[in-house]
């Protein structure tokens, strides 16, 4: 007499699962990795902070801590804040030394306003100083 299987279904088993059970085993993983000749310590330091981070949802069942997290937005970066570039002398085939000095050590100037003082102070090719 054949009896039906009684191994809970993947669903069944993820919502008897707490975020506190996925902690502990990933603590376990983290003290695997400390071993600085078989492991990797920087691993097993992120991954502490990111079990402390789920600490508070120790708890929870693990769908719904996807649930949760699935709601949460990645932080946005922040947007560029592009200084405009300064304009470049008038006259750059006869710019001193220290006038050329001066440009590049200006960090508002752009890469290009940069090739085009290479091209017309010293004659470089454009192309080769992009």
């Amino acid at each position: 007499m054949k009896h039906g299987s009684t191994a809970p279904t993947t669903s069944a088993a993820a919502s008897s699962i707490v975020v506190g059970d996925v902690l502990r085993w990933l603590a376990s993983q983290a003290e695997m990795q400390r071993n600085a000749r078989t492991g990797n310590p920087p691993f097993a330091e992120a991954i502490l902070i990111f079990v402390d981070a789920l600490k508070p949802h120790r708890s929870r069942s693990v769908p719904d801590l996807i649930e949760l997290l699935a709601g949460v937005s990645a932080p946005k970066a922040p947007k560029s804040q592009r200084r405009p570039p300064v304009a470049l002398p008038s006259d750059l085939p006869n710019l001193t030394g220290s006038a050329v000095e001066q440009v590049l050590a200006d960090p508002r100037h752009l890469k290009s306003q940069l090739a085009e003082l290479g091209f017309q102070r010293f004659g470089i090719p454009r192309g080769s100083l992009s």
